[in-house]
């Protein structure tokens, strides 16, 4: 905890439940931690076992994966480490289950920038004003045209559809 490094106890603690690499991922995000080089290996390794978990498991840590402040770090950590395509993969399929087959994706690279910006968005019309946030010269404008909204819209964006999924994550959950 000190060093702040994301260290797995055991390689077959991932086998055994490959959704661990997931929420690796999110916690080494969530926390500002780094992911131990045995452990980054272990989680890549593990990835294409998640093609045999349920999608209900992978949707669940991908949502709270979503709810995070901001989620791009950690979609670009699941491109790297062979996740994405797998949660491709498991969307994929409850997708076709609903009767809504999916278009192809956006690259990883363009995912990862749609959802760093929505968060930097999010950020600026947040519930308290953050000038750090509104740094960039198109986000300074926002507070300016948006701001009377500032309430409104989290009040919005924070409302569960259904238990545990708010407006906001299904939001980066459709870019």
């Amino acid at each position: 905890l000190r060093t702040g490094v994301l260290r797995v106890c055991s390689r077959r603690a991932l086998i055994s439940d490959p959704v661990r690499g997931l929420r690796a991922v999110r916690l080494a995000v969530e926390l500002g931690f780094h992911m131990h080089a045995q452990t980054v290996a272990a989680v890549r390794e593990a990835a294409p076992r998640l093609k045999a978990v349920s999608p209900e498991r992978i949707r669940e840590e991908l949502f709270r994966t979503l709810a995070l402040t901001n989620p791009a770090p950690a979609v670009r950590t699941f491109d790297r480490l062979a996740l994405w395509a797998e949660l491709h993969h498991a969307v994929s399929t409850q997708a076709q289950r609903l009767g809504s087959p999916l278009e192809a994706w956006p690259s990883a690279e363009r995912r990862a920038a749609l959802i760093d910006r929505l968060a930097q968005v999010l950020a600026v019309l947040g519930p308290l004003h953050d000038e750090q946030a509104a740094a960039d010269a198109t986000l300074a404008l926002l507070p300016m045209r948006l701001g009377r909204f500032r309430r409104a819209l989290n009040a919005y964006l924070d409302r569960e559809l259904v238990a545990g999924r708010s407006v906001r994550s299904l939001l980066m959950l459709a870019l």
